[in-house]
């Protein structure tokens, strides 16, 4: 029997308590999260080596031994959903020293919180969001661009099924 490689596996997933992951590019998330009264937030997945913190408005600092995440505000503006902008738009930073990678801060997820919509967001209309957050923080359109699926991930892939 022979598995199937990454990129077949689904779009979309359904959780519990009407939670859903929509996956893009093969193994990129975007977790849908309702919010109560008409809110949404959307938790997106990014990666982006950062040359530094400069620049950004930092709204909260988490820190835990050698690692720090830091929750700024979303550089520039933010993208909207049904024609709403959202209430909330953070990016997660994750600044690190170790001994052995060095010191590395990283651009991991974007948060927006919006509020006011009709139900859940579909599938097209937060790839078009998410689409939009590669361009902002990746610098490359996951259209033109697509990132593959690194070997690991494909390896995940292959045990689960396996």
């Amino acid at each position: 029997m022979s598995v199937p490689p990454a990129a077949e596996q689904p779009e979309i997933v359904e959780a519990e308590m009407g939670v859903a992951e929509y996956w893009y590019e093969t193994f990129r998330r975007v977790l849908v999260i309702p919010a109560g009264n008409g809110c949404v937030l959307l938790s997106v997945d990014v990666y982006s080596k950062l040359d530094g913190l400069e620049g950004l408005e930092i709204l909260e600092v988490v820190e835990s031994g050698r690692v720090k995440v830091y929750y700024a505000r979303y550089p520039g503006k933010p993208p909207s959903l049904d024609s709403l902008e959202p209430v909330k738009a953070e990016l997660v930073v994750v600044e690190a020293l170790n001994p052995d990678v060095g010191h590395r801060v990283e651009a991991v997820n974007v948060r927006l919180l919006y509020c006011g919509l009709k139900g859940k967001p579909g599938y097209q209309e937060v790839w078009s969001i998410y689409r939009r957050i590669v361009v902002d923080i990746e610098g490359r359109d996951p259209e033109k661009s697509p990132l593959r699926p690194p070997e690991l991930v494909e390896r995940v892939y292959r045990y689960r099924l396996g």
